[in-house]
């Protein structure tokens, strides 16, 4: 999954060790059609991979404001 999203979404301009994407983007990329054979349920995604990834290092949450999710993903 890390290097599927290293692949799809680019560093931030401001800092480039970091990939920044939202919840929204996340979903639209990986859980939007769970019916699909390679796809995820957004529970998956969220109660499951992200949390993963985070516990590892490879992500962490920089912002949860209601609804509203900004994650970091380190680039390597």
């Amino acid at each position: 999954m890390l290097a599927s999203i290293r692949g799809l979404f680019r560093p931030h301009q401001k800092d480039p060790a970091s990939i920044i994407v939202t919840r929204t983007e996340l979903t639209r990329a990986y859980a939007l059609h769970p019916g699909r054979r390679i796809g995820l349920t957004v529970d998956e995604l969220y109660g499951h991979v992200v949390p993963q990834l985070v516990k590892s290092g490879e992500a962490v949450l920089l912002l949860k404001k209601g609804k509203k999710e900004i994650y970091a993903f380190r680039v390597e």
